[in-house]
């Protein structure tokens, strides 16, 4: 009995130290693989602290967010007001003036809403509310913009103003269209103006979540510099400020930092974790959550994420090609099953570069219409063709060819392919992923359009 039992503690044993020397060349390979991935990123020239990637500060006198952040709480401290025969939507918790004018806006996002634009009128006029967008317009001309973040939450990082900036999108948008439709249409440009500066004060921000309102920002300026152009085309300085304005929402710069953001503010972050943290966020995976808190495994998974997250910052910096629909998958199929963490944070990213892709779009076709109805003004005549603008690009970003210009009799139709790659004929989508990014034009009156 003594030698069986002897012997069996012996195989255990044997086993014990396989299991070892098989952990160890594990944990030689992973440390290997995350130091190589390191060296990759440095090759690359991409950041490697968060200090490189985090906006610097600047002087007060230049930060357009401390203007915003005030105003904003100005609305804020005030008590909505009694406006009768006024329900708020359903749902929907209106708590101070900010609220109700951001409330009373989105209802006429997309609908003529008697009611709501009743209430908005009454909103605008408050003395409140016209002090508040005064301050708005005043730090839209400041030349900086950072909020003061906790960068080292890594994903519980609370950034409150990424919702108050797309309502005061919302509320500028509003306020452009009823300026033009009551003939006021140079302060209706002004709007436009300060809707565009406001919407890019994101720039910098090196998180993806801040660059997706920067996009959705920019979507809602965009559509009321559209429909005030309708009502009275813009003066030729106009043009040229609107174009410029737009020209800088072209760069892919700000979705790279952003790429490199996540890496270092969240992935980083994430790998740091205790372990305690981490078990909650594998518990989809029993078995493989406990072997992931040992460091080879954590490693592996370290350097498999550092991998993904170069690849995607790469891409991102690069045009728009008909395999980026399949890049996330590939991406994704190349990361180990054992992977848990990087499998978790990896398939967010898919849609992110064509969404980008969308935005440069959506400027590049209003930045072109722009320029023609520029060329109308000052020629008499809209352009037969996008080559007569001399426009810096004016290419659809998702194909490299040139944007779709058709003429009407009074007025045009230019459009990008889209998300999807397909010519739709200058026919909008059900949504991102569908139609075209395509703005149709025409002259209200078109005899009394008539060159400055």
């Amino acid at each position: 009995m003594k030698k069986r039992t002897v012997k069996i503690f012996k195989w255990i044993g044997l086993v014990i130290l396989g299991l070892g020397l098989v952990y160890g060349a594990l944990d030689l390979v992973s440390r290997r693989a995350l130091k190589r991935e390191y060296a990759e990123l440095r090759a690359e020239g991409r950041p490697m602290e968060p200090r490189e990637i985090i906006p610097p500060r600047i002087p007060d006198v230049d930060n357009a967010a401390l203007v915003y952040n005030a105003a904003i709480q100005m609305l804020r401290v005030e008590p909505p007001l009694a406006l009768e025969g006024y329900t708020p939507p359903s749902g929907q918790v209106v708590k101070n003036l900010f609220d109700q004018l951001d409330v009373a806006a989105a209802a006429l996002k997309d609908t003529d809403n008697a009611g709501a634009a009743e209430q908005v009128t009454r909103l605008l006029g408050h003395p409140r509310v016209v002090e508040f967008l005064t301050a708005i317009e005043r730090g839209s001309e400041r030349p900086g913009y950072r909020q003061e973040l906790d960068y080292s939450q890594g994903a519980g990082i609370l950034m409150p103003h990424l919702t108050d900036n797309r309502a005061v999108s919302r509320t500028l948008s509003v306020l452009a269209r009823r300026q033009a439709a009551a003939g006021k249409t140079d302060a209706a440009w002004r709007t436009a103006l300060t809707g565009l500066r406001f919407a890019d004060s994101l720039r910098k921000e090196p998180i993806l979540i801040s660059q997706l309102v920067r996009i959705a920002q920019l979507s809602i300026a965009a559509d009321a510099l559209r429909a005030i152009a309708e009502v009275a085309p813009p003066s030729v300085d106009d043009c040229a400020k609107l174009e410029t304005l737009l020209a800088s929402f072209e760069s892919r710069e700000p979705l790279v930092r952003a790429f490199d953001g996540e890496r270092l503010l969240l992935g980083e972050w994430a790998f740091k974790l205790p372990v305690s943290n981490l078990k909650s966020m594998a518990e989809t995976n029993p078995t493989l959550s406990e072997l992931f808190y040992a460091s080879a495994f954590r490693q592996r998974d370290h350097a498999a994420y550092l991998r993904v997250m170069r690849n995607y910052a790469r891409n991102a910096a690069e045009p728009s090609a008909p395999e980026d629909a399949e890049f996330g998958d590939k991406m994704l199929s190349e990361v180990p099953r054992d992977c848990i963490l990087t499998r978790m944070l990896v398939p967010a990213l898919s849609a992110t570069k064509a969404t980008f892709t969308a935005m440069i779009a959506q400027a590049r076709v209003t930045r072109a219409g722009l320029a023609a109805i520029r060329f109308k003004r000052e020629h008499g005549t809209f352009p037969s063709d996008l080559r007569a603008l001399n426009v810096a690009n004016a290419d659809d970003p998702f194909t490299g060819k040139p944007l779709i210009y058709r003429t009407t009799d009074h007025g045009f139709t230019i459009y990008s392919v889209g998300v999807n790659l397909v010519d739709d004929g200058g026919t909008k989508g059900k949504d991102s992923k569908s139609g075209d990014k395509v703005w149709r034009y025409e002259e209200r009156n078109p005899a009394e359009q008539r060159r400055p």
